[in-house]
């Protein structure tokens, strides 16, 4: 996924390979904003 959405030949993720996430918020609104995140997990489905 890239900003939003998945590309259109992009590969299988393979979650053992993941070695960062990123996350963008955006609301076009200038200025100082707070994100408190208490919780950030990965579920493997089988």
């Amino acid at each position: 996924m890239f900003r939003g959405f998945v590309p259109r030949n992009a590969r299988a993720l393979s979650p053992s390979r993941v070695e960062q996430i990123g996350l963008m918020v955006t609301d076009k609104q200038e200025g100082p904003f707070r994100l408190e995140i208490s919780l950030l997990d990965a579920i493997i489905e089988p």
